[in-house]
């Protein structure tokens, strides 16, 4: 009922309280007690008190993120868009919800190309393997036993590891002559 907006919690969450659920519009459009504000970036704030429509359309199209002095925060991502889209929202849904609260051009933007592309770029982790002299990277890349644990070559130096396979491939070289360094493990970095 909170997220449909007919109930409110209290801070520690031991109480709530019916809302009146009469006077609804059924338009998208903010009310007085505030606007939904896009930033560039994707994240959202929509006022409690915004149209209930505007609030259950946005929960069903981004990543609900918290609520906050009586805010509820959202963003869009690829994630969000995947899910919405197994729901039945589009990106056509997407862009005129955005548009109606007046998103920046850049997010309304990014929603029209993932409607014609779909998604075109993604964060990965990869496990990469460098070397010093290049001719070590085709020594490897051309002995079979070695080969089959390296993927796509990121130059003349590095090249992605089957990361599942570092040991077999730490192996299979030190047949071959060569010394492969343990992979170091990944501190966990603050997000910027």
């Amino acid at each position: 009922m909170l997220w449909l907006g007919l109930a409110d919690i209290g801070h520690d969450t031991s109480a709530f309280r019916l809302i009146d659920a009469t006077g609804s519009s059924g338009r998208m459009t903010p009310s007085k007690e505030g606007r939904a504000v896009v930033w560039p970036d994707g994240r959202m704030r929509v006022a409690r008190g915004a149209d209930r429509t505007l609030r259950y359309q946005l929960a069903r199209l981004c990543l609900w993120e918290r609520m906050d002095g009586g805010s509820y925060f959202y963003r869009l991502t690829a994630q969000s868009l995947h899910a919405a889209e197994d729901h039945g929202l589009t990106a056509v849904h997407a862009r005129k919800i955005l548009a109606e609260i007046a998103a920046p051009e850049g997010v309304l933007n990014a929603l029209e190309r993932w409607a014609r592309a779909g998604m075109e770029a993604k964060v990965e982790r990869q496990t990469i393997l460098h070397v010093g002299d290049p001719q070590v990277l085709d020594l490897l890349l051309k002995e079979p036993s070695t080969r089959r644990y390296l993927r796509e070559p990121l130059g003349s130096n590095s090249v992605v590891v089957d990361p599942i396979h570092w040991r077999k491939l730490q192996d299979a070289a030190l047949r071959l002559g060569l010394l492969i360094d343990t992979p170091q493990k990944r501190h966990k970095q603050s997000p910027e």
